[in-house]
């Protein structure tokens, strides 16, 4: 099993909105009100609009959409990023998804753009 993570794109807007109302996914999140489509495109539009303030990261494992989450710049400065919004499809629950795409994203938080402190 291969976990990888990359920018979400429009191309994923329908896949993240719908995990986002998953009936088994939804009580575990902290998102507040309804995340639809076009909500998840206004967050796709922010964050490509300014790329080092954050992104929208989808979760694949083997090339397949598995879950997303999400990073946001608070402190720039200091380079502190904001973790959240980590949702997992239920159909690759169980398989340590969710912590190896933890651990890739903080890596590469902390590695690859250079923050100080994750939240």
């Amino acid at each position: 099993m291969s976990v990888t993570l990359r920018r979400a794109t429009v191309a994923d807007a329908e896949f993240v909105a719908e995990l986002y109302a998953n009936e088994d996914v939804r009580p575990w999140l902290a998102v507040a009100g309804p995340y639809d489509r076009e909500r998840v495109l206004a967050e796709l539009e922010r964050f490509e609009a300014d790329p080092d303030a954050g992104a929208l990261v989808l979760i694949e494992v083997d090339g397949e959409p598995a879950g997303v989450s999400a990073w946001e710049r608070v402190n720039g400065r200091s380079r502190i990023a904001h973790l959240g919004g980590l949702a997992i499809h239920p159909d690759f629950r169980g398989s340590r998804v969710a912590d190896e795409a933890a651990r890739v994203l903080q890596r590469e938080l902390i590695r690859g753009l250079g923050f100080h402190r994750l939240e």
